[in-house]
């Protein structure tokens, strides 16, 4: 399974991880403010890791 890469947290410049939940949503983090992107459904693992990905690395300075 190939693992998108996640550009550092636009905020803080900290590292970014995936994180889920037992509801099966899927999201990017900033490890240092915590900074998360919005959940979402996918159907799999590979498919939660490209979406949020693409979501988190779209992010600007601003968090928006």
């Amino acid at each position: 399974m190939n693992i998108p890469t996640l550009k550092p947290c636009p905020c803080c410049g900290a590292r970014a991880v995936f994180g889920s939940d037992n509801l099966r949503r899927h999201w990017v983090e900033c490890t240092g403010c915590g900074l998360r992107s919005e959940p979402g459904r996918y159907p799999s693992v590979p498919e939660a890791h490209a979406g949020a990905a693409s979501e988190w690395n779209r992010r600007t300075s601003d968090g928006s």
